[in-house]
């Protein structure tokens, strides 16, 4: 597959950089869009207005959606990695899971998700 050493460290380099980079973006949505859903969430719930709920839990969907597809993207990435490594050096390291369940901060998210959605819930219940 790779013709040369060059090739090789040459592909493996620009799929580590890819990585880097979407793990930036991964985390910078994931801090911003949350703080700012969250922000809105908690002003909507302490005054009581409905639409601006409403918003704030879209746009938290939609975090949630772009954090989870640039989790995909970063192990995708490092499945590509560890298969060009596999290649080259004769190792046999199996790939990871597409879809990374044991991140940290993706599970994180999904128990954030819940909470929120429970207490918009609750809310719109007349719980509280």
């Amino acid at each position: 597959m790779f013709q040369d050493k060059i090739d090789f460290l040459a592909l493996y380099s620009e799929a580590g950089h890819w990585g880097r980079h979407y793990s930036a973006v991964r985390l910078t949505i994931g801090i911003a869009i949350n703080i700012t859903s969250l922000t809105l969430l908690v002003g909507s719930l302490n005054y009581d207005i409905h639409w601006l709920s409403f918003v704030a839990t879209i746009l938290w969907l939609v975090g949630l959606i772009l954090f989870g597809y640039f989790s995909y993207l970063v192990r995708r990435l490092q499945n590509s990695q560890r298969k060009m490594r596999n290649e080259v050096m004769g190792e046999a390291k199996p790939l990871m899971r597409p879809f990374p369940w044991d991140d940290l901060g993706l599970l994180a998210i999904l128990l954030l998700t819940i909470v929120v959605i429970g207490s918009l819930c609750a809310k719109w219940a007349g719980a509280f």
